[in-house]
This record gives structure tokens, sequence and C-alpha cells, in this order.
């Protein structure tokens, strides 16, 4: 969904608790309020779409290894402790990623190999050939 897509690239964590939407805002800075309520108000117009769409990525395109280390360590970020020094996709290109906490990731961007980044978790992914490769 086009809203929850914007939110995460605004620095926004979002994400599906029962039938509620938490958007907690994990950038730098101070989020631009003009830029940010157009999109909530997406979300609360069609919420149920919206939650749809959070349910479904919640389980969508992890290998179950992921899933198993959500379960045993209680938070979202756990799915990437699989893809702990793998190449993963961060809003500013592929990585390889380092360390894992709750609310951010620490990277080093593909091509800057003597620079080390932080990302918010929530917007790390890993790389479609690396889910295949792991999987199963």
């Amino acid at each position: 969904m086009q809203a929850v897509d914007e939110l995460r690239r605004l620095g926004y964590e979002v994400a599906a608790e029962g039938t509620d939407i938490r958007c907690r805002y994990v950038g730098l800075g101070r989020p631009d309020a003009s830029t940010v309520r157009p999109w909530l108000d997406v979300l609360r117009a069609d919420k149920q779409a919206a939650l749809a769409a959070l349910h479904a990525e919640a389980v969508e395109g992890w290998p179950p290894e992921s899933l198993r280390c959500e379960a045993r360590f209680g938070h979202r970020a756990a799915r990437l402790y699989p893809f702990l020094g793998h190449r993963v996709q961060t809003p500013h290109g592929t990585a390889r990623l380092e360390q894992v906490t709750e609310a951010r990731c620490r990277v080093v961007p593909d091509g800057a190999p003597e620079r080390m980044i932080e990302v918010p978790a929530d917007l790390v992914r890993p790389v479609p050939q690396e889910v295949r490769g792991r999987a199963g």
C-alpha cells in the first residue's frame, strides 16, 4: 500500500497491532507534518485495506528461519538476524547487514566498504535472491 511505503520512506515505523495501525517516527530530525498528515489520512480512510496489507506483509517474503527468530525474540526486527553478514535492501540501496536492534540496523553500503550507516530496522528487507538462497 502506497501510504505505508511513503510513511516508511519518511522515517516512520508502520505496523499492524491487531485491529490498530501503529505509526512511530524513528527517523532523524523532526518529521514534516504537512508531508506526513496526508499519508496518515489515507491510512485512516482505508484502514481495512491498510491492515490487510500490513498483515500480509508480516509473513510474505520472509523465510521460515526469519519468522522463527521473530517469534523467539519477540520483536519484528529479529526477522533480520539470519541475514547478519549478508546483503539486504535499505532505503539507500543494497548493503551488508552488520548489526540489528529492535529499532535500528547498522549496514555497510555496497560500494562503500569503509562506511557504516544506521537505518530504521523496519526499512530493511532481505534482497530477494538472499531470501531464495536461505528459504527452506
